[in-house]
């Protein structure tokens, strides 16, 4: 299995802790968000490379920030940067299209399953719970959770059937049909990566990454499974972290001034 976290944003709209700084290497409680989520991939076997995908702007943040984590952590040694290249806002080609970019630059082709994470999310379910279901259905799968209505107008919203087999999504919808948001963390299968790859060059909106959900209903076919609320939090939603246990955090317990070594 190979991971991809993407962490390509430039991270406007937290100015001014991201004007410098990704929001992946933003502190909290003294750690890096993105270790966090590496942390949570401590009890998964079988990782080959973890792929950390970023823009040329903070390049050298993230090669700076993994010289120091060698020193750290047994994972280090199989985590790799990819640059695409972008140095702003104006150069974005879309989250979707970030996606693309990198799994043709990791040259898996449809060798490996993937497990593909934002580094805006933070989460403390069990992966394996996901690797899990995905093995039982035989299929790509999400992780899920639930939202209120309004809530979910900021996300996205999906219906499953009664196998829990994904058969609508929508893009932060005006009037949700479901109270089921769809995560950014996909367990995708080898055998959807190749089919992603075709259906995202015809696809014309390549701005959101949730349309993977999108072109798997329509190419192939993705199951969801329903986590618990509190287990998932956007680190873009400050106003969230007084509600995530583990971490306890609030806007003030971040640390701008993040420096390697």
């Amino acid at each position: 299995m190979n991971v991809l976290i993407l962490a390509g944003g430039f991270g406007t709209r937290m100015y001014p802790l991201t004007k410098d700084l990704p929001k992946a290497l933003i502190k909290i409680k003294g750690k890096p968000v993105i270790e966090y989520i590496l942390e949570q991939l401590n009890n998964t076997k079988d990782i080959e490379i973890v792929y950390i995908f970023s823009n040329n702007k903070f390049y050298i943040n993230f090669i700076e920030w993994l010289d120091s984590f060698k020193k750290r952590a047994e994972l280090s040694k199989k985590i790799k940067i990819i640059n695409n290249g972008v140095n702003n806002e104006n150069e974005k080609k879309g989250a979707l299209q970030d996606f693309a970019f990198a799994i043709s630059s990791m040259i898996i082709k449809n060798k490996e399953n993937l497990l593909v994470m934002s580094s805006d999310d933070l989460f403390e379910f069990d992966l394996r719970e996901l690797f899990y279901f995905s093995k039982r259905k035989n299929s790509s799968v999400v992780a899920l959770k639930m939202l209120d209505k309004e809530e979910i107008k900021k996300f996205s919203c999906v219906l499953l059937d009664e196998n829990n087999r994904i058969t609508y999504f929508e893009e932060k919808p005006e009037n949700p049909i479901s109270n089921i948001c769809a995560t950014a963390c996909y367990f995708i299968i080898k055998e959807d990566i190749e089919k992603l790859r075709i259906a995202i060059d015809k696809e014309l909106n390549k701005d959101k990454l949730g349309y993977i959900l999108k072109l798997l209903i329509e190419n192939s076919k993705i199951y969801g499974k329903i986590f618990e609320s509190s287990s998932l939090v956007r680190i873009g939603e400050l106003n969230l972290f007084q509600n995530f246990p583990f971490l306890g955090c609030r806007k003030d317990n971040f640390d701008p001034l993040f420096k390697s070594g």
